[in-house]
Order: C-alpha cells, then sequence, then structure tokens
C-alpha cells in the first residue's frame, strides 16, 4: 500500500473535522473590523451626537421660521433623548404644543401642556406660561370656559407684573368673547390704576376698554379711549385695527364723515388680511349710504363682494348696494340683484325683505303692477316683525294711489297704522300722502337695519 502525502491543509483530517471553515470566518472578521476601523477614522470629527438643548434651540428656530411641523421633529427628537431634566422635559414639551397648536393639532397640543404641568411648577413662570398656552389653546376653539379656567389658574402663580398683565389683558379678550362687557371695563380700570404701566401697554388696555363700552353702548367714552390707544401706537405697529374699532364708535354716533375717515386712512395701510379689508371697505359702504353719497356706496359694495363668502351679512349687502341702484335712479340693477338674492334666499323673513325692495325698484320704474305684487307677495309670507309688514302695507298703498285705487291705498294706510299705532313717522306719512303730497319720505326701517354694522 502507497500513501500519498498533499500539502494542503484542507486534505489533512484530524478526528474526521476540518478547519477550512473557521479559518475563513476568523479572516472575513478581521477584514469587517479593518473596515470599521477605517471608516471610523475617516467619519472622525464629523458625527455630531446632538444633546436635547441642541434640538430645543434647533426646533425654537424653526418655530420663529413657521416651519411647525419640522419644529416638531426636533422637539420629539429632544423627547427621545430622555432628559433627567424635570424642568427641561418641561420646556420641550411646552415648545411642542406651541407648534402643535400652530398646526391646528389642537388635542396634540393639550396632552403635552397637560404633562408638561407635572414637571414645571418647580418653576412659577414656567408653570404660568404652559397654563397661557394651554388657555390660548381651548380660546382658538372657542372653549371660554376653559379658556378662563386656564387663565385664572396661571394668574395664581408667582410671576413678574408685566407677566400678569398680559395674562389680564388675555383674560379681558375672553370676557368680551363672552359679551361679559361690565367684567371686562373693571379689570381694565383695575389695570389703568397701576402706574408703571408703559405707553404701549397702557394703549392696549385703553383699546380693550373701548371695546367694553362700545358692547356697553358708550360709543363717546369708547371713542376717547380709541384715541389713547392710537395715540400710544408705537411706530412698528399697524394701527389698522384701532382705527376700524374707532369708525364703528363713530358710526355709532352717526359721525359718518369721520367713520369714513378713519376707514380710509386704515385701507390706505399695506393691509395683507384681505378679510379685514373687505370687511372695512364694507363698513365704509354703509357709511356712504347714510350720507346719500349712492355712488361711492356702490363702489365699495362691489369691491366687497370680490371678498366675502355667499351669506348673511353678503344678503344685507346686497340689500343695502340695492337700495342705493334705487336712490341712484338705477332701480334696474336693483332688481337684478333682489331676484339673484330671492333665488338663492331659503329664509321666508328675509324673503320678505327682497320682495319688498323689488317692489321699491319696480314703483320706481312706474311699473306699479308688478311692485303691488311683490308687495302682495311678501305679506303672503306673514312677516312677523310688525315694522317689515307695516312698510309693506305702506308703499303699497302709495302705489294704489298712483294707480287711482284710493278705497285701497286707504285700506292699506289704516292697516300699516293697526301694525303700531304709536308710530308717529308713520301716521304723518299717510297724514301726508292724503293731503295728496307727492314726497314719499324714506323708509323707517332701513334706519332700524342699518343700526349694527355687518361684521361688527
Amino acid at each position: 500500500m502507497v500513501l500519498s502525502v498533499s500539502s494542503s491543509p484542507a486534505a489533512v483530517p484530524i478526528q474526521g473535522r476540518s478547519y477550512t471553515k473557521p479559518i475563513i470566518v476568523i479572516i472575513g472578521l478581521a477584514a469587517i473590523a479593518a473596515l470599521l476601523l477605517y471608516v471610523a477614522k475617516s467619519l472622525h470629527g464629523r458625527i455630531t451626537i446632538l444633546d436635547p438643548e441642541t434640538l430645543i434651540n434647533q426646533g425654537k428656530g424653526l418655530l420663529k421660521e413657521e416651519k411647525y411641523a419640522e419644529a416638531v421633529d426636533k422637539f420629539t427628537a429632544a423627547l427621545r433623548c430622555n432628559p433627567a431634566d424635570r424642568l427641561l422635559k418641561a420646556q420641550i414639551l411646552y415648545h411642542r404644543g406651541l407648534a402643535y397648536n400652530s398646526l391646528h393639532e389642537y388635542g396634540k397640543a393639550i396632552d403635552d401642556l397637560t404633562i408638561a404641568l407635572k414637571y414645571s411648577f418647580q418653576n412659577q413662570e414656567l408653570h404660568a406660561r404652559i397654563y397661557r398656552l394651554r388657555g390660548d389653546v381651548y380660546f382658538d376653539q372657542d372653549d371660554l370656559e376653559k379658556t378662563l379656567e386656564n387663565y385664572n389658574q396661571g394668574l395664581a402663580c408667582k410671576t413678574s407684573r408685566e407677566f400678569k398683565v398680559n395674562f389680564l389683558l388675555a383674560r379681558i379678550e375672553v370676557y368680551l368673547r363672552q359679551n361679559e362687557f361690565a367684567l371686562a371695563l373693571d379689570e381694565t380700570t383695575a389695570l389703568l390704576r397701576i402706574d408703571s404701566l408703559n405707553s404701549t401697554t397702557r394703549g392696549a388696555v385703553c383699546l380693550q376698554r373701548g371695546n367694553a363700552q362700545m358692547g356697553l353702548g358708550d360709543s363717546l367714552e369708547a371713542i376717547k379711549n380709541f384715541n389713547i390707544a392710537i395715540e400710544s401706537l408705537p411706530p412698528d405697529i399697524s394701527p389698522v385695527y384701532v382705527l376700524s374699532q374707532r369708525a364703528q364708535a363713530y358710526f355709532a354716533q352717526e359721525n359718518f364723515d369721520e367713520a369714513i375717515r378713519d376707514l380710509t386712512t386704515a385701507l390706505e395701510t399695506d393691509l395683507e388680511n384681505e378679510g379685514l379689508k373687505a370687511i372695512m371697505v364694507c363698513q365704509r359702504g354703509f357709511a356712504h349710504s347714510h350720507l346719500k353719497h349712492y355712488q361711492e356706496a356702490i363702489e365699495d359694495f362691489n369691491e366687497t363682494f370680490k371678498h366675502i363668502p355667499l351669506d348673511e351679512p353678503y344678503l344685507y349687502i346686497r340689500i343695502e348696494r340695492a337700495l342705493c341702484f334705487i336712490e341712484n335712479d338705477t332701480s334696474d340693477l336693483a332688481i337684478v340683484d333682489m331676484r339673484h338674492a330671492l333665488d338663492h334666499e331659503s329664509s321666508a323673513q328675509n324673503q320678505v325683505i327682497i320682495l319688498l325692495i323689488l317692489g321699491r325698484a319696480y314703483a320706481k320704474q312706474t311699473q306699479y303692477e308688478r311692485a303691488v305684487e311683490n308687495y302682495t307677495a311678501a305679506l303672503e309670507l306673514n312677516p312677523t316683525d310688525q315694522d317689515k309688514k307695516s312698510e309693506l302695507l305702506y308703499f303699497r298703498g302709495v302705489v294704489k294711489q298712483e294707480q287711482k285705487k284710493l278705497e285701497e291705498a286707504a285700506k292699506d294706510w289704516q292697516a300699516a297704522l293697526n301694525c303700531d299705532p304709536s308710530d308717529k313717522n308713520l301716521r304723518e306719512a299717510i297724514e301726508s300722502k292724503l293731503k295728496g303730497d307727492s314726497l314719499v319720505p324714506g323708509p323707517t326701517l332701513w334706519s332700524k337695519l342699518r343700526q349694527k354694522l355687518p361684521f361688527s
């Protein structure tokens, strides 16, 4: 028997086992380790492990840039670092709550802020800020009861006077939204007793005081406070809102020239808010209409219609524009406006007003039969408002008088008086018509409709 000897180690059996595969594995692992060492050396100095505070600062920067979703990611990453400092955790949750609120994710914002309050009680200033923000989130959702609850809890914290003043101004805003004008006025009175208020803060208090006085019907005192607010504004703050509020106060005083002046000044600023611009243009149109500047009013209403949705204020603007068309001897345009409004209006009581205006427009064009048809259609809707009913009967009587149907006219006028026997203006108008006076007095209804501005 001849034995052959090989130089290959893989061919040498030792107790039936081969060492070939283990050796290959060892060599492979060594190669991987060498590669990792090379990569580590090449990346040395390039890898930065972010700590929570760095992530918080990055998140704050994104908040300032209004990149709210990216800010949420940064604050979430900071939380994943699981910081041991409870106050740091509270700050992260506070800022993420702020980002969520800006994204209108109110539920997530409230959840974060509620957890943050468990960590923040050792820092009264931060604790109060969290209550304030949670109150703001509820305010944005029109939950005024919970808003007040949070503001009151925040005010109970030990904070600086300046912080408390801002808190109180926010609480006044809630009172105004709740129509608690007396409470708002009392709060502003208390704030104005603080000697250390700076000029800007005093102006902000006076603005809210003026709003409260408007709510209480004291437009004269409101104007005085709006004046102080405007004088106190720093140069970098736009006076648009205060001018708009003062214009409403002038409107309540029937000082339409001043209202127009304020609204025009406000509209001449670089106004980015298209909604607010539309509201002010509309209000100026109503002021022009009161002053019988019908063409200017029509132009303002035309501009308003470019920016507002089809809702109830829109209908009343269309009605006011139709009245201006009638007075501006363009009744055909009033008829177009009111036919359009009638096609889109489902409320019977609003239809009554539209039909009344249509009757006026047709009468102005001496289309008396069509005028009577519209007045009669309105009366058949059984208007619940006695002022509207008396207006309809009065004007139908006027048209019937023009048609030489004097008995029918007298019957309508008597029915109009029966709606409100104490209405002296109506009685004088009827007596004037019975004497043969061809002058038709302006309807009292529209002065009552105009007592409150749309959007005010």
